[in-house]
């Protein structure tokens, strides 16, 4: 079993061997012996004595020889024999060995030595240990699954595992055992049992050497029989709705678990929800459109137990009020809407809105401008002008999020991306050609989609308006990107309408009205007139530089994005003022709009200019008047005002562009600069 060496001289060699013997109770028989093994040469010899010892597992042995001569033989044993070692608790026994050999050098030839080592022994098999770990886990209405950690085999294959189980810690009453091979999984199934009371169980090993003793144990009430599922259907409030019968058994049932899924696996979207001893339960706020998976099962102090049938159930939205909207676009097979419309009546931003919601059951493709609502609104009248705007937000992440809105056989407005705030979509505006047309909002994004998703649409869309612009000009002033300060865009607009702008004496800036609809402030003459005042000095004149015969123009406006400048270049001119008169050219600066039914404001308007102002005519261009003549008149005069002013027996109907006060001791002088009208 273990052979130990220590060289001598002359290649002499010093040998214990140990041997592993019969084993009795707790203890093993070891067989030794010493021997010394004949080297090179003819073989030494030399009277004793010689001597040897031996230390065999903590047992001291010793002699000596009176001689030895190697001529005779190859090997002389010293000594052997056998000693009882003990093994420990576990049946593991190690011991250490040694020999050695003084050859008393005074008479022999061979030297000293001494040589040994440790030596293991067969184990000794025992009883198994103890089984750790032990836990309860799965259960049924008439089973637990335990586990535990495998002891020490001790020596000897665990062949069994006995479970023990009762109802009473002491396990006294109703108690059982169940057997398990000692191979495979620690995992076993204690089966037989009645739903209901807690049982306790402990475990033990098996052994050729007997059984362990029994681990400590752990307690789990088997679980209760599941209830039995009898409907799901959805209220009003388009909340899913479950009912069910209790299990046969009830004791120890605190509640119910209720799941609700997208499939029968009960692996996607998968809802849980714990409740009270109760047999029914409603949850709201799933999406509509889907078929739901649904079960129960009775909850026990220990957890859930085993789960119901299953049902299912197709969830459809109520639509509501949809006044007249109607979904466009034929949906696909593959897309599911949350109402049997496609569309329903709810509230977004605390607003009335109307909620575009669907998902897919696989993959499809939602072609861009097909797909969204739309509605006919009739008592139109033919030749005016109306704007078709509303405001649109998203919730969750759909994959659709971009809209736009559409006046069918009229414009689009641009593609808006939808925020979860409340974002406008812009307007599109028109002038009827007929009674009645229909308005849309449409997807305005291309939707590919790979498979099943549960958020393809999901916009809400409120303040959806037609309507009628009415004006009491015949202007209208349309939109512009212009960059530029306020004083231009003030021009911009007062230019395009002959309206007019100033701060006024108290600082506060005013727009008045084009200067033939406002009213005469005063009357001015150079003859006698009680209904006129008088001046004390005028400048009038005939001069060709006040006039404009040819407009260069840059009516300002924006592209069908509405967002990059966009302007109309044009030049009209009087030719045969030009003829008469040389060139007299002015730029202008406009932004009116230009289509039906304002198709002619900007002809007409630059048209008046430039009868206004393309032959020499007497031009009044300022009048000085003595304020004290009429302190309440001269203190109510301002820029912007229309006054009639007499001179040399021509009328000349005059706004007012500028103001100076030359106020004296004695006198308050007013210098009034003018424009015709």
């Amino acid at each position: 079993m273990a052979t130990f060496d220590a060289g001598l001289a002359a290649g002499y060699v010093l040998r214990l061997e140990v041997a592993q013997g019969p084993q009795t109770g707790n203890s093993s028989t070891v067989f030794w012996s010493l021997r010394i093994i004949k080297g090179a040469g003819e073989g030494r010899r030399a009277e004793g004595p010689h001597y040897w010892s031996a230390n065999l597992g903590g047992i001291p042995v010793g002699g000596s020889i009176p001689a030895y001569d190697f001529r005779n033989y190859g090997e002389l044993y010293l000594a052997d024999s056998s000693v009882n070692l003990a093994h420990n608790a576990a049946g593991y026994l190690t011991a250490s060995f040694s020999a050695s050999y003084d050859d008393n050098n005074s008479w022999g030839e061979l030297g000293d030595g001494s040589t040994g080592g440790n030596v293991s022994f067969i184990r000794i098999p025992k009883a198994p240990a103890v089984p750790t770990g032990l836990a309860a886990g799965n259960t049924t209405p008439s089973s637990v699954t335990l586990g535990w950690t495998a002891p020490d085999n001790m020596g000897a294959a665990i062949t069994e595992y006995q479970v023990q189980y009762a109802t009473d810690a002491g396990f006294t009453t109703s108690v059982g055992t169940q057997t398990f091979a000692g191979t495979g999984t620690a995992e076993k199934t204690v089966t037989g049992l009645a739903a209901g009371p807690t049982y306790w169980f402990r475990v033990r090993a098996r052994n050729s050497q007997g059984y362990s003793g029994y681990s400590s144990a752990v307690s789990k009430t088997p679980a209760l029989p599941a209830p039995n599922l009898t409907g799901l259907t959805q209220n009003a409030a388009a909340a899913l709705i479950a009912s069910w019968s209790a299990p046969s058994v009830t004791t120890g049932l605190v509640g119910y678990r209720v799941q609700i899924a997208t499939n029968p696996a009960f692996t996607a979207d998968l809802v849980t929800a714990d409740i009270g001893n109760v047999l029914s339960y409603a949850h709201p706020g799933l999406a509509g459109g889907r078929t739901y998976y649904a079960r129960v099962a009775a909850r026990t102090a220990g957890g859930s137990n085993t789960f119901s049938n299953t049902l299912s159930y197709l969830l459809v939205l109520d639509s509501g009020d949809l006044d007249g909207w109607t979904r466009v676009g034929a949906k696909p097979a593959q897309i599911s809407y949350f109402t049997a419309s496609g569309l329903r009546r709810g509230i977004a931003n605390s607003k009335q809105a109307l909620w575009l919601e669907s998902l897919s059951t696989a993959a499809v493709t939602l072609a861009a401008d097909t797909f969204g609502i739309q509605k006919v609104i009739t008592g139109l009248v033919v030749g005016k002008a109306y704007r078709f705007e509303a405001t649109g937000t998203r919730s969750d992440s759909p994959r659709g999020d971009a809209y736009r809105l559409r006046v069918v056989s009229e414009a689009s407005a641009a593609p808006v991306t939808l925020g979860t705030v409340a974002t406008p979509l812009g307007f599109v505006e028109f002038v009827a050609d007929a009674t009645s047309v229909t308005v849309q909002i449409l997807l305005a994004e291309t939707v590919t989609v790979a498979g099943a998703e549960n958020v393809i649409e999901r916009a809400a869309f409120t303040g959806i308006k037609l309507l009628e612009l009415n004006t009491d000009y015949p202007q209208r002033l349309r939109e512009t990107v212009l960059e530029s300060d306020l004083a231009t865009h003030f021009d911009l607009a007062c230019n395009s309408v002959g309206a007019s702008w100033g701060v006024g004496k108290d600082g506060t800036t005013r727009f008045l009205l084009p200067g033939t609809a406002l009213p005469v402030t005063a009357v001015f003459s150079d003859q006698v007139d009680d209904n006129a005042q008088s001046y004390i000095d005028i400048s009038a004149g005939y001069d060709t530089r006040a006039m404009t015969n040819r407009l260069v123009v840059t009516n300002y406006g924006v592209d069908e994005t509405r967002a990059n400048e966009k302007n109309d270049e044009l030049v009209v001119t009087t030719p045969a003022s030009i003829t008469a008169y040389g060139t007299r050219s002015q730029t202008l600066r406009t932004n009116l709009y230009s289509e039906v039914p304002y198709g002619a404001a900007l002809t007409d308007r630059l048209a008046a200019i430039l009868d206004a102002r393309d032959q020499p005519e007497l031009l009044v261009s300022q009048l000085r008047m003595n304020a004290q003549q009429d302190l309440a008149m001269a203190n109510t005069l301002d820029v912007g005002q229309r006054i009639i002013v007499h001179f040399n027996g021509v009328q000349q109907d005059s706004q007012i562009i500028a103001i100076t006060h030359d106020i004296q001791p004695t006198r308050w002088l007013v210098t009034i600069d003018l424009q015709p009208l």
